[in-house]
């Protein structure tokens, strides 16, 4: 049996399979069988893999984030690199304001257009992508740019 007839024979006994990252997500819980958790787990590759949707948009926001990937933007450690907080915009999320770098997806120390009294939330780029780094003659030590703040 192919991960396509599994899928179909989970959807048939009323189960709905989503996915989290890596991980499967069923539900309801209380019908999912020991048989049926075995296909799972034996097929768990070919599964996500379906359940994965290539032409997905990356995630632009913090709640697009947790759907993808389980967790929060914050969660992973912030000064680390992730590739799924390149896509993200700056936004304020429970009275906190959260901004990633786009070429790295580490937090994001140095911003330019920033005028949350506009609603313009701004550009920011971690001290190595820095672009007024560059213009300035730095080469990765932290260094606010012209224009730029730090909140």
């Amino acid at each position: 049996m192919g991960a396509n007839e599994i899928l179909k024979a989970l959807n048939d006994s009323g189960l709905i399979l989503s996915l989290v990252g890596e991980s499967i997500r069923v539900a309801p819980p209380q019908k999912l069988t020991d048989e049926f958790r075995a296909m799972i787990r034996e097929h768990k590759a070919a599964l996500v893999a379906l359940l994965r949707k290539p032409n997905d948009p990356p995630p632009t926001t913090a709640h697009e984030f947790f759907s993808v990937y389980g967790v929060w933007p914050w969660v992973p450690k912030w000064q680390e690199s992730h590739p799924g907080r390149v896509s993200l915009v700056p936004e304020i999320v429970d009275g906190m304001f959260f901004h990633w770098c786009p070429e790295c997806g580490r937090w994001a120390a140095s911003g330019d257009v920033f005028n949350p009294a506009k609603g313009k939330l701004g550009y920011w780029w971690c001290a190595r992508h820095d672009p007024t780094q560059a213009q300035n003659g730095h080469s990765g030590a932290f260094h606010l740019g012209r224009n730029s703040v730090m909140v």
